[in-house]
């Protein structure tokens, strides 16, 4: 899906991540699906400076997320939810539209904006995706450790 409006639309999900139990239409985890059919292709954060008022010296805080995601899968993605960890901080985005393969689709988010600084490269990973054919993708639970 291209976006030319350019307006994005990422969700805060309080409670996203799917049980772990198989059902007719979620991917087995055998090796070929272990790897996300969504791939995160770009996953920064912004500095900003900041001061809490005149008397404070500025500092450096994270500003917006950027991130960037291809879906290799041969079927259109309908929603991907994203683990965005920084520093201490780790949040969940959902992001719901069309899109379809091999396009890349870039967002924004603020779901970081003013943690500490910790540098530039966050770890965004897919935990999850669905398909618009029903289909949906969650990475293989580890079994007997």
């Amino acid at each position: 899906m291209t976006n030319n409006s350019g307006r994005f639309t990422i969700l805060l999900a309080t409670a996203v991540l799917w049980p772990h139990v198989a059902s007719a239409n979620t991917q087995p985890a055998d090796p070929v699906t272990r790897v996300s059919p969504v791939q995160v292709t770009t996953c920064l954060v912004d500095s900003v400076p900041f001061s809490r008022d005149v008397d404070q010296p500025i500092e450096t805080v994270a500003g917006r997320l950027w991130v960037s995601l291809k879906n290799t899968s041969q079927q259109p993605a309908a929603e991907v939810t994203l683990r965005v960890k920084y520093g201490t901080d780790v949040a969940m985005l959902v992001e719901r539209g069309t899109f379809s393969s091999g396009v890349r689709v870039e967002r924004t988010s603020d779901v970081l904006a003013f943690a500490p600084w910790t540098g530039s490269a966050p770890t965004c990973t897919v935990v999850s995706a669905k398909f618009a054919d029903g289909t949906a993708w969650l990475p293989p639970t580890s079994v007997g450790g």
